[in-house]
């Protein structure tokens, strides 16, 4: 299963500490054994939200996560790897 997380890095993301989030996410990526695609993107629409988080697979519909904080990465991931997707932030 291919994974991708894709962090909202436009300036309303950087404000919001997307920087932190993209970090803990490469950090935590790093400790597992899964194939995850990390990516930076552009704004993805809903700023208010910010810092925003997607996820998808290959057999999985994309899950946009928004107030994500370094804390709760590891969280989605781990939910996501366990085919459980997380609701909260969803």
């Amino acid at each position: 299963m291919g994974i991708t997380i894709k962090v909202g890095l436009a300036s309303c993301g950087l404000a919001d500490g997307a920087g932190h989030v993209y970090t803990a996410a490469q950090e935590y990526i790093a400790s597992t054994k899964a194939e995850i695609a990390l990516e930076k993107t552009a704004c993805i629409g809903m700023c208010f939200a910010e810092p925003l988080l997607e996820i998808s697979s290959d057999d999985a519909a994309p899950i946009t996560y928004g107030y994500v904080t370094p804390e709760t990465v590891p969280q989605i991931i781990d939910a996501f790897l366990q085919n459980k997707p997380l609701a909260d932030h969803a």
